[in-house]
């Protein structure tokens, strides 16, 4: 309720900038995890790599991205996957005239008299978070984590 008063305040109730804004704030969190990573970046290599006569985005495209590539391949789903559940944000900031997809499912969910109806439509977000899942881990790989992407 707090933030609903402040984006009252800032003329971002009901309106697309509003529901944005209050989507972001739940995605920061998923900042951290990136930024950790590059925080734990082995400064040797990249000192070393300096040394060896590499220019700053060299360092970084050869360097820090590969190390913290795994986390941030990890915190990509995280977030993609919470974005589905940032329902409370999204309706108590964008209604009535901005409706996401898990405030229409609510809607239709309290609105019938069949709650199987529910049960069926719940089960969208997770399969889309199923999936989201499933082709993150295919794509970073355990061994890619064990490796470090070839660093």
């Amino acid at each position: 309720m707090a933030i609903a008063g402040i984006f009252l305040g800032l003329g971002l109730i009901a309106n697309f900038r509003g529901v944005v804004l209050i989507q972001l704030v739940g995605t920061l969190m998923m900042i951290w995890i990136p930024a950790a990573a590059f925080q734990n970046v082995d400064r040797r290599m990249e000192e070393a790599a300096r040394d060896a006569g590499a220019g700053p985005l060299r360092v970084f495209w050869s360097v820090c991205l590969p190390q913290a590539a795994p986390t941030i391949f990890a915190a990509i789903p995280l977030t993609f996957v919470g974005t589905f559940y940032e329902t409370e944000g999204a309706w108590l900031i964008g209604a009535p005239q901005i409706r996401t997809m898990p405030v229409l499912m609510i809607t239709f969910i309290n609105n019938q008299i069949v709650v199987q109806y529910g049960v069926v439509l719940s089960v969208l977000p997770w399969t889309a978070s199923f999936f989201a899942l499933m082709f993150a881990r295919r794509l970073v790989g355990s061994a890619s984590f064990d490796r470090g992407f070839g660093v």
